[in-house]
């Protein structure tokens, strides 16, 4: 949570060193559902919710293959959203 603070921080130095942080990660097992999940998290504060809503729409705009088929960039695939997300954004009315 730390980081995704850390993205909408004045200080231009620590909110790209946070935003280049979350690239580095951003294609690793679970992160998108993690920014999903922070997004919808009624308990969290709001600015953290925004953040990781635009970092999901970023990453997925930017990344999304939703044939899954193999290309030269790294991208965004069906395998990176299990089906319980499905059932995660369908129970809490978002889809």
């Amino acid at each position: 949570m730390a980081v995704l603070a850390a993205t909408l921080s004045a200080d231009l130095t620590q909110r790209k060193a946070a935003e280049d942080y979350l690239t580095q990660f951003s294609y690793a097992k679970g992160h998108v559902v993690g920014l999903m999940q922070v997004a919808v998290a009624a308990q969290a504060e709001l600015p953290m919710r925004q953040a990781a809503s635009i970092q999901f729409k970023t990453l997925v705009g930017k990344g999304w293959d939703p044939r899954g088929e193999a290309s030269a960039r790294q991208g965004l695939t069906p395998v990176h959203f299990p089906a319980q997300l499905e059932h995660f954004v369908w129970d809490r009315g978002c889809a």
